[in-house]
């Protein structure tokens, strides 16, 4: 499993890794599409999949959890909406097959000119 954290204090977990199949390590800045690992699994009729759960932390929303040694847990979970390929802003449905693609435009469009210069470099 791979939590990041984001400039807005949301944190996003990613699972489904294969062994030893992550590429970033703690501290390491990620830019948008950039991959982060090899996932494991096995293949269903949809392909591999990951698991992403997105949530921050809100301590007014307390849950008892038996798994927290605190038995409570004070996150709250986000349901993300995704943007198609015709710029429209859906949340995915269980059991379809969605493709990833990265727009250069949104992958840019919260960094630097720094970072922008970097991006270009690179890419």
């Amino acid at each position: 499993m791979l939590t990041i954290l984001h400039d807005d204090c949301t944190f996003a977990s990613y699972s489904t890794f294969k062994e030893d199949g992550i590429y970033v390590e703690e501290g390491d800045y990620l830019y948008p599409g950039e991959p982060i690992g090899l996932l494991a699994g096995n293949e269903s009729r949809f392909g591999k999949q990951i698991r992403l759960l997105i949530y921050y932390r809100n301590d007014e929303f307390l849950t008892i959890n038996r798994e927290n040694p605190d038995g409570v847990q004070r996150n709250k979970y986000v349901k993300p909406a995704f943007r198609t390929s015709e710029g429209k802003s859906i949340s995915i449905e269980r059991n379809r097959k969605y493709i990833s693609i990265h727009p250069e435009e949104v992958i840019i469009s919260e960094m630097s000119r720094r970072e922008r210069r970097n991006w270009a470099r690179n890419n």
